[in-house]
């Protein structure tokens, strides 16, 4: 498990473009790690669509300064 290598793809989720390639990793520690992360990925996709606040609740169109200035 440590002799064979793969090369891994890493996506930042947060920064779309960027991609990133790190070669030379042990098979037994590329593997596993790819499937924990693609399952922690579908997880936390899962929880952000079911708890997300609506759109007129969240604070991308008026701000969290909204209050104080229609006071």
């Amino acid at each position: 498990m440590l002799t064979p290598k793969v090369t891994l793809q890493i996506f930042d989720v947060s920064n779309p473009g960027a991609g990133y390639t790190v070669a030379n990793i042990p098979y037994g520690l590329g593997y596993p790690a790819s499937i924990i992360t693609r399952t922690a990925h579908i997880i936390i996709e899962a929880f952000e669509t079911a708890f997300h606040t609506p759109d007129d609740l969240s604070y991308n169109k008026t701000g969290m300064l909204f209050g104080s200035k229609l006071f």
